[in-house]
């Protein structure tokens, strides 16, 4: 049974976790907002011509279009108001935040490459100017990563935690590198300081959690993830692990209390009702599997896994030519997928069953 996935670094193995925090656009507000910009209405007219040749015109300009997505043109603006103002922290950290949406969005990869390369050249600067400056840090971490680079990462959260010791955020950063660096007990050690610094951080008791449920300490992970939910009952990543832990165990009635507590929360989440439907199927309650799986399918129509297990649900109920549509989907959509030849000999089956019942005799 695949496991819910993460958003750490395991999302791409599918458990749901937290990777990165990179903060968001203009993440320091790093606005002309932050300068008064009046002056006495007698000279209107002398004041806006001044204004308009600023650097900070182009940085406001530069963040209006940040927060239309218009990253081209922001980085535009932001470049020139570089040029005017070198040591402009605003200017430069926001020119590096468009550069690397841009570099992230780039259908090139050369281009991409490029706008990313420039990005933390910027962003390097940015922390040449003003060192204690850790929201600096995150962006370089992330743009690391985004080369495939955590050793970098790791340096860059490192060097963040010099200049501010208790940055639960970025200690969280670090256990997520050195997961990536398969560092198991390093990582342990970065959540666990996230935890001391603020009990509240429920990514962190749920990214350890995993960690521990790796480890078959399941005891220890179950606690984890209650511990998250305790702090923060809508957090469906901890509880979608914790019901799959549950499930593994063969705990299904609890699993299933799990499962749908997080639909209470998030009622239009397909993983949990693939999951719910898991349960379903384990108890023999297959009316109710599928009912499960043709609500996750309406919320996650293309992927494969669901129509396989709808094509072993509906074979279990006698239901052939639908169970036979369903496995076909499944190798229409995922023709090497894991269950890929099962799929095609239960094809193979369904087909020979449905031959034979055509060609019998009335």
């Amino acid at each position: 049974m695949r496991r819910v996935g993460t958003v750490r670094f395991r999302l791409f193995r599918g458990i749901f976790g937290f990777a990165i925090i990179g903060l968001m656009a203009c993440s320091l507000n790093l606005t002309a907002k932050a300068a008064p910009f009046y002056l006495p209405s007698l000279y209107p007219d002398g004041y806006l011509s001044v204004y308009h040749q600023s650097a900070y015109f182009d940085i406001q300009q530069g963040c209006a279009e940040i927060e239309q997505g218009a990253f081209e043109k922001a980085a535009e603006n932001l470049q020139k108001a570089v040029e005017k103002n070198p040591t402009s922290v605003m200017a430069q950290y926001n020119l590096g935040y468009s550069l690397m949406q841009l570099g992230e969005h780039s259908k090139s990869d050369l281009a991409k490459g490029q706008e990313l390369e420039d990005a933390e050249w910027t962003f390097q600067r940015v922390q040449n100017i003003n060192p204690e400056l850790t929201l600096t840090y995150y962006k370089l971490g992330k743009l690391a990563l985004l080369r495939n680079d955590p050793e970098a990462a790791r340096k860059y959260y490192l060097e963040g935690l010099e200049n501010s010791t208790d940055n639960f955020a970025l200690y969280f950063n670090l256990g997520a590198v050195y997961e990536k660096l398969h560092n198991i007990p390093k990582a342990k050690e970065a959540y666990r300081k996230v935890i001391e610094i603020n009990p509240k951080f429920v990514l962190a008791y749920n990214n350890l959690g995993l960690i521990y449920e790796d480890e078959h300490d399941f005891s220890q992970a179950e606690d984890l993830y209650k511990e998250a939910l305790s702090q923060s009952p809508g957090y469906n990543y901890a509880r979608l692990n914790l019901g799959n832990l549950l499930q593994s165990q063969g705990r299904l009635d609890e699993a299933e209390v799990q499962y749908k507590e997080a639909l209470r929360y998030e009622p239009e989440n397909g993983w949990t009702y693939l999951y719910l439907g898991n349960t379903y199927f384990r108890k023999g309650d297959y009316k109710q599997a599928l009912s499960a799986y043709h609500k996750s399918v309406d919320y996650n129509p293309h992927y494969a896994t669901t129509y396989y297990l709808m094509s072993l649900v509906l074979e279990k109920l006698d239901r052939p030519d639908e169970a036979l549509a369903n496995g076909l989907q499944y190798i229409h959509l995922a023709p090497d997928g894991d269950f890929s030849q099962e799929a095609q000999e239960m094809i193979m089956v369904l087909k020979q069953n449905h031959s034979q019942v055509s060609t019998s005799p009335k």
